[in-house]
């Protein structure tokens, strides 16, 4: 239900980044079991979806579905964003959004390690509880930013504000020279994108092109979580190599400039205030 997306999202936000809290102390703690470290959360995936096939129940179709051809296949990877504009602003905006945090979570340990100076057992450890503050500031974050979205009905106020505010930690880590800042950043960050999380997805539903039918354009937007998790760290490189190389500034403030635009894009949507 339209009253109910910011708390859905808030809970679907949740559990992704508990996910990552959890492979990152998996990491820290299987580090020199390399076999370990790759195949064991394949294995609980693996295990947790069957659990979720065999206790979710399916509504299975009336009727046999109807014959369709590879240019239709080929057509589920588009929506027209000229037919529909705000659907199109919100993908840029995940996408931005989506860019600007991996440009920095690739290069987070090597940040440790080359830009604070830490050693490479201190820096996963560092990385680890850095992550579980970031996680801790995002679920004080969720618990009310996706039911005041619902409450107030605003969705682009949380959006925007939000996505600037990360900007600002992702500046803060640009000039951060020790451990303690860093920490105050990851907060910063958690803070944000908990806000975020939680009210971008129902912003997303709200402005879906065919709410009747949203599984093909869900499946556009998820386009905008994927394609820059492979374009960030490409992107990312080019920053690090200006100058003598190693320019984290350079790369951190390239992404609050990326987080900043995503921000803008969200504001000329109209179907959602």
């Amino acid at each position: 239900p339209e009253e109910q997306r910011g708390r859905a999202s808030s809970v679907l936000a949740l559990a992704q980044n508990v996910s990552i809290l959890a492979g990152t102390y998996l990491a820290v703690l299987f580090v020199s079991n390399l076999p370990v470290l790759f195949v064991l959360p394949g294995v609980v995936g693996v295990v947790l979806v069957i659990v979720y096939v065999l206790v979710t129940p399916d509504n299975l179709p009336t009727v046999p579905p109807k014959p369709f051809s590879l240019t239709q296949i080929i057509g589920t990877f588009w929506t027209n964003p000229f037919k529909y504009p705000d659907f199109g602003f919100a993908w840029w905006s995940r996408f931005l959004v989506t860019m600007a945090t991996f440009m920095f979570t690739t290069y987070r340990l090597l940040y440790m390690q080359e830009h604070i100076g830490l050693s490479a057992t201190d820096a996963v450890g560092a990385v680890a509880f850095g992550v579980l503050l970031y996680t801790i500031a995002l679920f004080v974050s969720l618990t009310f930013s996706g039911w005041l979205s619902d409450k107030l009905h605003r969705r682009k106020v949380f959006v925007a504000g939000s996505t600037l505010l990360f900007a600002v930690g992702l500046i803060v880590l640009a000039h951060a020279e020790t451990v303690g800042v860093f920490y105050v950043a990851e907060v910063v960050l958690g803070f944000a994108y908990g806000i975020y999380a939680a009210v971008d997805t129902a912003l997303t539903i709200d402005v879906l092109p065919n709410p009747a039918h949203p599984g093909k354009d869900l499946g556009v937007i998820n386009i905008a979580n994927s394609l820059p998790q492979s374009l960030a760290p490409a992107f990312g490189l080019l920053l690090l190599g200006l100058g003598s190389g190693s320019n984290y500034p350079a790369l951190l403030w390239g992404a609050g400039i990326v987080a900043v635009i995503g921000a803008a894009v969200v504001l000329p949507i109209k179907k959602v205030r």
